[in-house]
């Protein structure tokens, strides 16, 4: 078997993937055998993390919503009704949501 690839000094196409390209003696003797080709690249800055920073930015938004009802009086039956502390806790929470969403937003363009 014999492995052929690019090496770094040849120039990659891209400076963070390696191509590496495999096929026994056989194959290269028979010019209709298909090469197979493995491609490793390097994962995305930030891939797995986004998922997780857009729910974030949900339940942030979720919460802040009902503590702002709360401080404000549309949801009755707690301690925080009525309160203007948890009012402003909540509009903060949203406030942190939305910067959140933007920032991800703008990553993904």
């Amino acid at each position: 078997m014999t492995v052929t690839g690019m090496s770094m000094a040849s120039g990659p196409r891209c400076s963070t993937c390696t191509t590496v390209s495999i096929r026994t003696r056989d194959e290269r003797r028979d010019a209709s055998a298909e090469w197979g080709t493995i491609t490793f690249q390097p994962p995305r800055p930030g891939g797995p993390v986004r998922p997780a920073r857009l729910v974030l930015a949900l339940v942030l938004a979720l919460a802040g919503l009902v503590w702002l009802g709360q401080g404000l009086g549309f949801i009755p039956g707690s301690f925080m009704t009525g309160s203007l502390f948890w009012a402003v806790v909540g509009a903060g929470l949203v406030v942190l949501a939305v910067i959140i969403v933007a920032a991800e937003r703008r990553r993904m363009a």
